[in-house]
C-alpha cells in the first residue's frame, strides 16, 4: 500500500470530533467547489462561501464539529448539532462536508453516527432530525444508513439566492434503550 494521503486512507483510520475553531473555517469553506454544492450545503448562505460565513453559522444552541483522522492535522469533516428552539430533547444536524477528495468511503456515515451518539448519549436528546436535496443522492444514502427515515418533504423558499427548492426532511427518533444481558 502507498503513503496515506486523502485519496489514500489507512484501513484502520479512527476518527475523533473536537471543536470547530475559526482557524478552520477556510478550510472547511475550500471544500465547497460549486454553486450545487453551496446551495446543498448551505441553502441560506449567498456564494461565494468565504471563512466569515462558516464562522456565522455558528450560533447559541449550535454545537459545530469537526471531524478528525487519526492519520491527518486537518480536519476531513465538518458539521453541526443544533438544538430546536421549542423542544430541547430535539435536535437537528447541519452543514454536513466531508472533503470532496475523500468521500465515498463511508467517511460520512461514520461522522453522522459519531453526531448521534453525541445527540442521543451526551444531550439526551429524543429525535435528530435534518433537511436534504432529494437530489443529492449519496448524502441521503449515507443518513439513511445511519437510521434516519424520509417523513415528508418541504418546500422552502432560499431568499439568499432567490430559489424554491423542494426538501426531504428525515428523522431519527432515540433507539430503545437494550436489555441487560445476565448469565
Amino acid at each position: 500500500m502507498g503513503p496515506t494521503s486523502p485519496t489514500n486512507p489507512p484501513a484502520d483510520r479512527t476518527w475523533t470530533l473536537k471543536p470547530f475553531h475559526d482557524n478552520h473555517a477556510g478550510v472547511v469553506a475550500g471544500w465547497v467547489k460549486s454553486e450545487t454544492d453551496l446551495l446543498w450545503l448551505a441553502p441560506r448562505t449567498k456564494a461565494p462561501l468565504t471563512p466569515q460565513k462558516v464562522i456565522a453559522w455558528a450560533g447559541p444552541r449550535n454545537i459545530s464539529l469537526l471531524l478528525f483522522s487519526n492519520q491527518q492535522n486537518d480536519p476531513v469533516g465538518y458539521g453541526e448539532l443544533n438544538q430546536m428552539r421549542n423542544d430541547p430533547h430535539h435536535y437537528w444536524l447541519g452543514h454536513i462536508i466531508i472533503n470532496p477528495d475523500i468521500r465515498r468511503q463511508g467517511i460520512g456515515l461514520a461522522f453522522v453516527k459519531k453526531l448521534l451518539t453525541i445527540a442521543f448519549n451526551d444531550h439526551n436528546a429524543g429525535r435528530v432530525s435534518l433537511i436534504v436535496f432529494p437530489e443529492n443522492e449519496p448524502a441521503v444514502k449515507c443518513y439513511e444508513k445511519a437510521g434516519f427515515l424520509p417523513t415528508r418533504v418541504e418546500t422552502h423558499n432560499f431568499k439568499s439566492n432567490g430559489k424554491t427548492c423542494r426538501m426531504l426532511r428525515m428523522d431519527l427518533d432515540r433507539p430503545p434503550p437494550q436489555p441487560l444481558i445476565t448469565d
